[in-house]
């Protein structure tokens, strides 16, 4: 948190996993941690890009309400609509010219296609794929958007490397 300019926070699974289970809070937390840099921190801290993505763009205002005032980007559990909300924001910050919303997820799509057929021949089921850890999942994502012969969509800076 201390190093990274940007942060992306998806508040919209601030529900039980199941019935009668409390929720989990990491990401309002997460959030709340990275507001605080920005606001209460000196440096790189205090310029702090954070963008606050929830299912529906009021939804927040009974649980978090501390957060008015911040612009939440409405995704309604669509994962394209997240992905245009997340490209936009990186193209506003950079001004850098990116691909479009469609073109990134047909390549991601591509990826995520390869990555599954990869688990699978190594012997992963169904549910290891889909409770898969972030760090399994960081370095083939990485590693397919250097090698990818379509080639990068942008540079981003949040990572220190070309994005897929």
């Amino acid at each position: 948190m201390r190093e990274s300019e940007y942060s992306i926070h998806d508040i919209s699974r601030m529900q039980p996993l199941t019935a009668g289970e409390l929720p989990r809070f990491n990401m309002p937390f997460e959030l709340g941690l990275d507001l605080g840099c920005r606001a209460f921190g000196s440096g790189r801290l205090c310029q702090k890009k954070c963008l606050i993505l929830g299912q529906q763009r009021l939804r927040y205002r009974t649980v978090l309400s501390d957060i008015a005032g911040n612009d939440i980007k409405a995704h309604h559990d669509d994962p394209q609509t997240l992905v245009r909300h997340v490209r936009d924001w990186i193209l506003e910050d950079t001004g850098r010219r990116i691909l479009s919303t469609t073109r990134i997820w047909q390549r991601y799509s591509e990826f995520y296609g390869r990555f599954e057929e990869t688990l699978k021949e190594e012997g992963y089921s169904d549910t290891d794929i889909e409770d898969i850890s972030v760090l399994e999942f960081i370095e083939p994502a990485k590693s397919w958007a250097l090698s990818n012969p379509a080639g990068p969509l942008t540079y981003c800076p949040a990572l220190g490397l070309e994005c897929f």
